[in-house]
């Protein structure tokens, strides 16, 4: 189309986010195994994807920890919270759950 827009003057997605209620940031590192398939999908709100050695780094915002925390346990061990420390906590606690209903 011809149509163009101009982003308004100190606009940043980041804060759309928050005002969204995107008030939780998590850092994840996805493996390498599956780093292209979450690239392609986006999770929530990816506000910044690092390429590194040992994997992907996402830094995601959220409004919802509980459908995030879905979201990790779905990639099994295959992704690794970082931060913050209360989300690592709830997929220690979800594969201890796991573990026990298994033996």
């Amino acid at each position: 189309t011809q149509q163009t827009f101009e982003r308004m003057k100190g606009f940043k997605l980041s804060h759309l986010a928050r005002e969204n209620g995107m008030t939780t940031t998590v850092k994840v590192l996805v493996s390498n195994n599956i780093a292209r398939w979450v690239e392609e999908s986006k999770p929530y709100f990816t506000e910044k994807a690092e390429q590194r050695k040992d994997g992907l780094l996402l830094t995601i915002r959220t409004s919802s920890e509980e459908q995030l925390l879905q979201w990790i346990l779905s990639w099994g061990s295959n992704v690794k919270v970082l931060e913050p420390e209360r989300i690592r906590q709830k997929v220690r606690d979800e594969a201890v759950k796991v573990l026990q209903q298994s033996s």
